[in-house]
């Protein structure tokens, strides 16, 4: 009988970028994640069987063979092929793949869209990790060129502030804002691919360290807000120091100039979510951005662990 792993989704509130570098950022786990569910069944034992739900639907069947991991069928290539990878890595750092008698069967189910950003990957491979009993920050750093705050989130019971200067170090935040209902994730509906993003833009912060410090020091400065006009500030000087540094326009400027409130980027520039902080009441700020094309408006207290 095997255990069923669940991991959280996450949002990087600040530290984009400069994370990358050393500077701390502040994170939050969701209320939204993923599960894994491994179980045996009568068949053949040179067969994995995949599948992924997401909200319950079916997304996404595979078929591997467990000698390589070849893709036997799969409805989608793309995805087999990025599972494949996973399955490898771990075949080749743990034994959880040898002498089995039965076919094994993996069924993963994750509670957001999959274009949302909100960690897809990054749970599915802290599920992977604590199935083979391996280190999940291993096995992200081996595939990918992410700071590792994601993985901390996956398995975090409430906010966290992460470094990754020589390795990864987290510790929890005291961060529940009294202003939290003011609070808004709001979906612009343009997912960016975080590898690409890393690739173009972390250039330009590393070794900055006056800015890496300025980070820091406003990451500490946001968790202990004690107003909403002082949060804002905050993250109105955060949103500066990065588009300085990697030289791209405030998303407010760009696209919410006229918001009575604050709007901060989150994560990769340019897509996925953004925080907007307003004083009044939710109606205006859900009518503000419906009337702007964006419908998917998230409260605070209704996602964040």
């Amino acid at each position: 009988m095997y255990p069923k792993f669940y991991s959280n989704g996450k949002l990087l509130i600040t530290g984009e970028y400069f994370v990358l570098d050393g500077a701390k950022a502040l994170a939050l786990p969701l209320k939204l994640g993923q599960s894994l569910q491994i179980s045996e069944a009568e068949g053949s034992n040179s067969i994995i069987k995949w599948k992924t739900t997401v909200k319950g639907e079916r997304w996404f069947l595979a078929e591997f063979r467990i000698d390589d991991f070849s893709i036997v069928d799969t409805n989608n290539i793309k995805s087999a092929n990025y599972i494949k990878i996973l399955l490898n890595y771990i075949n080749q750092n743990s034994l959880f793949f040898r002498n089995l008698s039965r076919q094994l069967i993996l069924e993963a189910n994750v509670d957001f869209p999959m274009d949302w950003g909100l960690g897809s990957s990054s749970t599915l491979i802290s599920n992977l990790a604590n199935m083979a009993g391996i280190d999940p920050y291993k096995m992200l750093f081996a595939l990918s060129k992410g700071s590792g705050y994601d993985i901390a989130c996956a398995t975090a019971k409430g906010p966290i502030l992460y470094s990754n200067m020589d390795k990864p170090t987290l510790d929890y935040a005291y961060f529940k804002p009294t202003f939290s209902k003011n609070l808004y994730f709001v979906y612009l509906g343009r997912k960016q691919d975080t590898a690409k993003s890393i690739d173009m833009l972390s250039s330009k912060v590393f070794d900055r360290r006056a800015e890496a410090e300025r980070i820091s020091e406003l990451t500490n400065l946001v968790v202990n807000s004690k107003s909403l006009d002082e949060f804002n500030g905050y993250l109105n000087e955060h949103e500066e120091v990065v588009s300085r540094a990697i030289g791209l326009a405030t998303v407010k400027s760009e696209l919410f100039s006229d918001f009575k409130g604050t709007v901060k980027s989150l994560g990769a520039w340019g897509g996925d979510f953004v925080l907007a902080t307003h004083p009044g009441a939710a109606d205006e700020v859900v009518n503000y951005f419906r009337l702007r094309g964006f419908n998917v408006i998230l409260n605070y207290n209704d996602i964040v662990l």
